[in-house]
């Protein structure tokens, strides 16, 4: 087995190349150049020869090549990876071991004869023990040898930092190799040095020029200069800003890899996403493969982000995921991840700010704000180089997603990291089941077998398929309106109204299991109808008009069911809600949209307001709670409960409650919620401007809740409390003697008093 092999692994993802023919980066010309320098190296010298580049840009590959090419003549090769010591000592006893190792499997032994014999009597009991053992043992490659014999020497009672000491060969002993070895170089790999300790730096590099400057010896060190500069001025600041000085001391030649050209990237991008995506379209990758980066390890990384879509891709007809748009999503998201976050959670704005007019053209304020976002969200904002690409990229990318919808983005970006419950194929096989067998088996039968596949519950996956009803849908009216034929048009409105029946069958039809429990989640309501309300146009032919008319029933049908229905009449609300739509398309048609979902949804809200009367402090536990869904239905004007649309369903409820027979713990509690009701109006008025005008919605629920105070006769702190609050409450809205003089007071004003003093 070659050193080669020995030293790089089998394959996989980020394997070092071995062979040339894999070469796409042309990194085999560097290779022969550096063999070059090192024969023009006179054989008495010793050389150190600096290998720069980045992380991942291809050191190690140039490394095998260049072993290839030394070992073809004749020299021999040794590897030390540098990452793997942990001390100057350290390194040099690696080095000492690897080189034995190497040179005793070659046959050169006799040098180290004389070596041992050399050393003192302690030394060579140690070396002798050592090299016997090392002799016997074959050990596996995964074990740090220097590591082992610096414990051991521990053990034997050498300090370690005698220990390279010990070892170290001396002229003679070096003169003896350099005869022995005859034309034959020694090339010495020094890898991943930009990946040791910083603290070993400094010791480490003056090492291979003091200690092992041997005449034959020719030392490659690959590293990332700019770390390596970093990391000796964290250790010291007198080695400079980038160390620069330094590093000339000890590196004899640098050679500096290359950056790919873009065809050289886009090569190795198309070899290694056949390799790693063979799903992905010649199309998409020949579109895509220039926005790849430069850097061959990060380049390969994102072939294998990539790699995790090939499952989905199984599941999916030919063209119906937009493999050019992950692409370019993917690249982002791996290149520039808070760039991408931002970008995703305002894709719609970023579709037109970087549209393909934007660049060459006066950039509007909302564009400047776009791109000034994204800088601020980049890892190099002020390099202004890598931010003219980066914009590039995103202009791409508006391009290629610009006539998706978010929901299909979203849909498409997350099968790079679930297995979703069903893909869009699979519920248009289901949409054309149902059509044929229109059954409530039909669609539990589809949730129970998606469950199982995806490992997700089965409320999840109905919650899904309801999800991608509606989306599906909207796709459907906006692929409607796209067509210029009449015939066309109706089509896919027809196609449209398939789903709405399928929507609607979910909903109206009593069906047990997991639809019953998903179809309520107020997520899944709420997006329903934010679909169908963005849908409602002034005008329309008739097919439309019909369809509005189903889905405005069915948005009543829907908001009945909601498990909340607070929250879903506050997004209806016409003044603060969230169903917005342009305000040249506001018409009657909406203004009754959301007439018919507060009609539907006021009885619920009403009732459960009015229920926490006859509850164990119900309201003060309603209003003491921030999160408490009651809190805004029994405090706000706009609440159903005091809106003239439904306030009399309330009051109705209310004096019903207060006037049914009820046994004296009931009439306590009733009692209680009402003076917590009443009190929250004061304590409120107090901290605020409130006119009389604004308390007029509240007016005939103080009026209640004062009844309800009055049906029995409290305990004298109550009564002292009572006096206080009634010409409060009177004030506020501005109606003297508005509430009701219980038949249990007296009317004097000192009773009150008076009786208290007594007690």
């Amino acid at each position: 087995m070659s050193a080669t092999q020995a030293f790089t692994a089998p394959g996989g993802h980020d394997a070092a190349l071995t062979r040339r023919e894999d070469d796409l980066l042309d990194r085999w010309p560097v290779a022969k150049l550096v063999y070059r320098m090192i024969t023009a190296t006179p054989l008495g010298w010793s050389a150190r020869i600096g290998l720069y580049g980045q992380w991942g840009s291809g050191k190690t590959s140039v490394l095998n090549f260049l072993q290839q090419i030394a070992e073809k003549n004749d020299d021999i090769v040794i590897r030390l990876p540098a990452w793997r010591t942990t001390g100057e000592q350290e390194f040099i006893v690696q080095f000492y071991l690897q080189l034995a190792q190497v040179l005793g499997r070659l046959g050169y032994a006799e040098p180290f004869r004389n070596w041992t014999k050399r050393q003192s009597k302690k030394g060579a009991d140690l070396v002798g023990a050592l090299a016997k053992k090392i002799a016997e043992t074959e050990l596996p490659e995964s074990v740090n040898s220097s590591y082992f014999v610096t414990a051991w020497a521990t053990a034997a009672g050498v300090a370690a930092e005698k220990l390279s000491d010990i070892l170290q060969l001396d002229s003679s002993d070096i003169e003896a190799l350099r005869k022995e070895l005859g034309h034959r170089r020694v090339i010495v790999f020094i890898d991943d040095l930009d990946r040791a300790d910083p603290q070993i730096l400094p010791q480490t590099l003056l090492a291979l020029r003091e200690l092992l400057d041997w005449p034959g010896f020719v030392f490659v060190l690959a590293f990332d200069k700019d770390v390596v500069g970093k990391a000796l001025r964290s250790y010291s600041e007198a080695f400079g800003e980038s160390a620069q000085h330094f590093l000339d001391k000890i590196i004899d030649v640098p050679v500096t890899l290359p950056e790919p050209s873009p065809k050289q990237v886009q090569r190795m991008v198309a070899r290694n996403l056949k390799y790693c995506c063979p799903f992905l379209p010649d199309t998409a990758i020949a579109q895509t493969a220039e926005w790849f980066p430069t850097n061959p390890r990060q380049a390969k990384r994102i072939c294998r982000s990539l790699s995790v879509f090939g499952a989905a891709a199984d599941r999916h007809a030919e063209g119906q995921l937009d493999w050019r748009g992950i692409i370019l999503q993917t690249i982002l998201r791996e290149t520039e991840p808070k760039v991408a976050q931002v970008v995703e959670e305002h894709l719609v704005g970023f579709h037109s700010a970087f549209s393909a007019s934007m660049f060459g053209n006066a950039n509007t304020k909302e564009q400047e704000q776009h791109k000034q976002t994204v800088l601020d969200a980049a890892q190099f904002p002020h390099d202004a180089l890598k931010n003219k690409r980066l914009l590039k990229l995103l202009e791409e990318l508006g391009n290629a997603r610009s006539k998706l919808s978010l929901e299909k983005i979203h849909y498409e970006m997350s099968l790079a990291v679930r297995e979703v419950e069903f893909t869009i194929p699979e519920f248009s096989q289901l949409v054309k089941s149902w059509g044929e067998y229109p059954s409530a088996q039909t669609l539990n039968d589809f949730i129970r077998e998606a469950a199982s596949r995806s490992d997700e519950g089965e409320v999840a996956v109905a919650n899904a398929m309801l999800n991608m009803a509606n989306f599906q849908y909207g796709e459907q009216l906006g692929r409607a309106g796209a067509f210029y034929s009449r015939e066309a048009f109706e089509r896919a409105l027809r196609s449209a109204g398939e789903l709405l029946g399928l929507i609607e069958f979910c909903y109206s039809t009593d069906i047990a299991g997991a639809m019953s429990t998903a179809r309520g989640d107020y997520e899944v309501c709420i997006g329903f109808i934010r679909s169908f309300y963005r849908n409602v146009s002034k005008d329309g032919s008739a097919p439309e008009r019909a369809l509005r008319e189903r889905e405005l029933r069915l948005a009543a049908i829907i908001a009945a069911q909601c498990d909340d229905p607070q929250r879903l009449y506050l997004d209806a609300e016409p003044v603060q809600g969230t169903l917005r739509v342009p305000a040249w398309e506001v018409s009657r048609v909406h203004e009754h949209y959301v007439t018919a979902l507060q009609e539907v949804l006021a009885p619920r809200l009403i009732r459960a307001a009015i229920n926490v009367f006859a509850i164990p402090n119900g309201v003060m536990n309603a209003l003491i709670q921030d999160d408490a869904r009651l809190k805004w239905v029994l405090t706000e004007g706009r609440s159903p409960l005091y809106t003239e649309a439904s306030k009399e369903l309330g009051c109705a409820a209310l004096k019903q409650l207060i006037e049914n027979p009820q046994d004296l713990g009931s009439r306590e509690i009733l009692a209680k919620n009402a003076l917590s009701y009443l009190g929250a109006f004061t304590s409120r008025w107090e901290s605020a401007s409130t006119s009389a005008e604004q308390a007029t919605p509240y007016l005939e629920y103080i009026r209640l809740a004062w009844q309800a105070l009055c049906e029995l006769e409290p305990n004298i702190q109550t009564r002292v409390y009572l006096k206080k609050l009634k010409p409060q409450l009177e004030q506020q809205v501005a109606i003297p003697e508005f509430l009701q003089t219980p038949a249990w007071w007296s009317g004097e004003p000192d009773d009150i008093e008076y009786e208290l003093q007594s007690i």
